[in-house]
């Protein structure tokens, strides 16, 4: 109920003797309540109030300021969004998700706007900052890697999956398989049929791993890859032989 919520924000926002952090809590939810009902202006009037609030939490301007990105991209305002982004990424002491947020959704305009500001160590950045939410790293490491591939630059390819590979492994094992899995499902193309590979195996070989076990099942699929016969997938289990053939025809790989 976005229309009732914002009634409720107004009171608050309006009384006397509210304390800051709940007036900046407020303004936050309002221009997110206000940019789910289309109201772009509404939303951005709140989000901007609050990066000009005296005491607002760097936390608290750099996440007003990541939407206020969003809201103006979805405008049209490109460089009022860039601008943002860049204030965030520019800022001391910004919490990791916020940070990660501002470069990839940064790096996303440059690659339609001017590809020589989309570099790689922004994605690169992305990675290191080690935010799981919505798959950040898994994003960037995807479009860093398949980047670096099709440039013909394969060890720079190859140090994508390293440094995404240090990552996950400091996830519990069922977190760091599960992200592994999902990397390795986003590049599959057959563009990356020679990449893929050199993902899989670059991935496996970390020490120590908490993702070797639950990534063995498809080193048949290497294998075919790589010239042997088809017939070694005959050893998988029934499920892990269908995803293996499933990956093998979105690679497009030929049987042998």
């Amino acid at each position: 109920d976005n229309p009732g919520a914002i009634s409720d924000y107004n009171a608050l926002i309006e009384m006397e003797g509210v304390p800051d952090q709940d007036v900046v809590r407020a303004l936050f939810n309002r221009g997110n309540a206000k940019h789910q009902l289309g109201d772009m202006s509404g939303a951005i009037s709140d989000y901007t109030a609050m990066t000009e609030m005296e005491d607002a939490r760097v936390q608290d301007v750099a996440r007003a300021l990541v939407n206020l990105g969003v809201t103006k991209r979805r405008l049209g305002d490109i460089q009022g969004a860039i601008s943002d982004w860049s204030s965030v990424i520019d800022m001391v002491g910004v919490p990791n998700e916020q940070l990660a947020r501002a470069l990839f959704s940064r790096w996303l305009i440059f690659r339609h706007q001017d590809k020589s500001l989309a570099t790689v160590e922004d994605l690169l950045k992305v990675i290191d900052l080690a935010e799981m939410t919505d798959d950040l790293i898994v994003h960037a490491a995807n479009i860093a890697f398949c980047l670096l591939w099709q440039r013909k630059d394969y060890s720079g390819a190859k140090s994508v999956v390293t440094k995404l590979g240090g990552v996950v492994n400091s996830l519990s094992k069922e977190l760091a398989s599960a992200a592994a899995m999902r990397f390795l499902s986003s590049i599959i193309s057959p563009t990356m049929k020679d990449g893929w590979p050199t993902a899989w195996r670059s991935l496996v070989e970390l020490k120590p791993s908490k993702i070797e076990e639950a990534l063995h099942f498809l080193e048949p699929v290497c294998d075919v890859l790589e010239g042997k016969d088809r017939a070694i997938l005959e050893g998988l289990p029934p499920e892990q032989r269908e995803f293996a053939e499933n990956v093998l025809k979105s690679l497009d790989a030929k049987p042998k």
